[in-house]
């Protein structure tokens, strides 16, 4: 029967035939393999070539996209019919159930493949091919001679497929759609866009930033650091216009500003004032408002930082509320600070100056309790810059992580930087971390509320944090709700894991200002040995004590034993209960979040946010008078986060 068999197929032209046991393997002229238990194909006699389970549908499909296989069984009359479909040990997708006429594959790996199906005992094998996507990379410049992509010029958009293909585009202004590989669009407002590319069935997205059409400054010293009322330096403006349209482009100058005639200049018209000198130190803002065809253009500005003499001198770094990180030269003369031009983020709380780096500690914008249950909620990071602020590095990032993972307060001791989160503990990381984003298994708490003997003794469950640092081997780490105090323990304190209260010893050290009080901020003067420490609330304030005397403030428990540790200041420095600014509840209020060390005068900085904008702004502790001032150019100016570089420099 096998013989008659093998015979008849081959007569009715079907292609390779094999036969083993009680199947028939038949390979079709068009790559299909089709199954026939000899029982069934002796009940049709062998009498028909259309007496097959067949499969039909395209023979490619591309990745990720779909095609649709359908079964034919002729034997009882059947067109469709509803089959089990197997899948092979290859990467597919099903788009809908088994059991059924027909299927939905999509192409997942390139290369040749096959499914089958199976229906009545007979199995029917399709072979096709996974074919790969079609890429591209794309690329938009500026128009010729331009110096970035502005409004209103002739923006040069390419795309380059990994295969032949045309690209489709949809340039996101409302604009007709286009299609080539290469093309000129302009954009008549500035603005973000999202550029839709169709090619072979996939779509791309590339995001466009287009400039408004500004004048380009550039300045050009004689000598650099700028020095006051010596250094020459050269401006000039250009503006973007290949149209030759109307023009006019006004220069405003700093006070003190005078030109080469020795004149004072506050304004000037044109593209080139010439060369000019400054007298004020710090950040001098030079501007130039444009027209541009009868249109007022964006106010454009530099900043040109002027130092008073070549002398150097440590730099104090600090954190404005809703603007920039500003730079200030500790030394006598300076009238201004220096903008660095680097955002300040959200709340800046701690800044530390280390490796020759400033490493700024963001808490995010949420800072308060949130209830994030998905942990998605965090906005937090820690960037490492360059003095003069031109260079920027993220260090560790906890966007979308868990709202309580933010970084809050820092330290730095040899090359690891320490960090708290909001309540819970401490993370200790290398100074040279950079990209990072934060999770428990990489980033572990260095130490933690429940691995300290305090807790359950004082110290409570998301006792929220504010500064710490380590004093002649001794942690000082600062709680401002559920266990209010700055907890004493060394590095042999830290448990290794979390404890039963009953079963741990008590640091011996013990907490200063405990339960009745809410420290913010600290910093230790080491060559003086002088300890300053500021409150918010209950005493709220900032005070000094001999660091031999430390331990008095263990006992300290009411508002009238502090008067003995006041700093004696020209105002009462009384820092403003945030409620109803956003700015902190109880237990998170931001107050005086962190104090700097001068360390070669002793005198202390930070930023007071008081009620009364005349006595906001940056103080000054001078340790040789013994009086605490606001630095006048400050006024008014809300400043989170302030650090110390002690090492002295020319300019940054």
């Amino acid at each position: 029967m096998k013989r008659l068999l093998l015979i008849a197929l081959c007569c009715i032209g079907i292609g390779t035939i094999l036969i083993a046991q009680e199947n028939v393997y038949v390979y079709t002229s068009d790559d299909q393999v089709i199954t026939y238990p000899l029982a069934q194909l002796d009940s049709m006699g062998f009498s028909s070539p259309q007496s097959l389970l067949t499969i039909t549908g395209p023979h490619f499909v591309r990745e990720d996209q779909t095609i649709e296989l359908s079964t034919q069984w002729s034997i009882d009359g059947k067109q469709r019919v509803q089959v089990d479909w197997y899948q092979p040990e290859y990467e597919y997708i099903w788009l809908n159930p088994d059991d059924c006429a027909a299927v939905q594959v999509e192409g997942k790996k390139e290369g040749k493949t096959y499914i089958y199906a199976v229906y009545n005992g007979i199995t029917a094998v399709y072979p096709f091919e996974v074919i790969r996507r079609t890429t591209v990379d794309v690329r938009v410049q500026p128009e010729e001679g331009a110096s970035a992509l502005y409004e209103g010029t002739s923006l040069r958009i390419s795309a380059t497929p990994n295969q032949p293909a045309t690209c489709a585009w949809d340039f996101g202004d409302g604009s007709t759609k286009e299609q080539s590989n290469t093309l000129r669009h302009t954009y008549t407002q500035a603005g973000t866009y999202t550029i839709t590319i169709e090619v072979d069935g996939y779509t791309y997205t590339h995001d466009v930033t287009v400039a408004p059409l500004t004048p380009v400054i550039t300045m050009q010293p004689e000598s650099t650091p700028v020095v006051a009322n010596e250094t020459w330096v050269s401006l000039s403006a250009t503006l973007y216009n290949t149209k030759n349209k109307s023009e006019t482009l006004q220069w405003i100058f700093p006070d003190g500003t005078t030109n080469e005639n020795g004149q004072t200049i506050s304004t000037f018209t044109g593209n080139n004032p010439g060369r000019v000198r400054f007298s004020h130190t710090g950040s001098n803002l030079v501007q130039v408002a444009a027209t541009y065809d009868g249109r007022k253009l964006d106010t454009v500005g530099v900043f040109v930082q002027v130092i008073k003499d070549l002398t150097p001198a440590p730099t104090l770094y600090y954190a404005v509320k809703g603007g920039d990180i500003m730079a200030r030269k500790l030394s006598d003369g300076t009238d201004y600070s220096y903008d660095l031009g680097v955002s300040a983020g959200e709340h800046v709380f701690n800044m530390l100056f280390a490796n020759s780096l400033l490493y700024v500690i963001d808490a995010g914008k949420q800072f308060t309790y949130i209830n994030d249950e998905d942990g998605i909620f965090g906005d937090g990071i820690i960037t490492a810059i360059t003095p003069d602020g031109t260079k920027i590095d993220t260090v560790i990032s906890n966007v979308g992580g868990h709202a309580f993972q933010d970084p809050f307060y820092g330290y730095v001791e040899g090359d690891d930087l320490y960090y708290t989160d909001r309540s819970t503990g401490v993370f200790r990381i290398p100074l040279t971390t950079r990209n990072a984003q934060w999770n428990s298994t990489d980033y572990p708490y260095y130490v933690q509320n429940q691995r300290l003997g305090y807790y359950s003794r004082g110290l409570s469950y998301a006792a929220v944090n504010s500064c710490i640092g380590k004093i002649e081997g001794l942690w000082y780490w600062g709680k401002t709700y559920n266990g209010n105090g700055i907890w004493r323990f060394t590095d042999s304190d830290i448990l290794p894991d979390v404890y039963s209260y009953s079963d741990a010893t008590t640091p011996s050290a013990g907490a200063l200002l405990k339960d009745a009080f809410c420290p913010k901020a600290f910093v230790y003067d080491s060559q003086r040995r002088m300890f300053y420490f500021s409150l918010y609330g209950n005493g709220a304030g900032v005070y000094k004590i001999p660091y031999d005397r430390i331990d008095e403030l263990k006992y300290i428990g009411a508002v009238k034993e502090l008067a003995q540790y006041t700093m004696d200041a020209d105002v009462s420095i009384e820092p403003i209960a945030e409620r109803g600014r956003d700015e902190g509840s109880d237990g998170e209020y931001i107050g005086i979040c962190q104090m700097a060390l001068d360390e070669a005068t002793g005198d202390v900085y930070f930023g007071y946010r008081a009620a009364d904008p005349e006595q906001t702004g940056l103080y000054r502790y001078n340790a040789a008078t013994g009086k605490l001032t606001l630095i006048p150019d400050t006024k008014g100016i809300e400043i989170y986060g302030v650090t110390v570089n002690n090492t002295p420099t020319v300019l940054f």
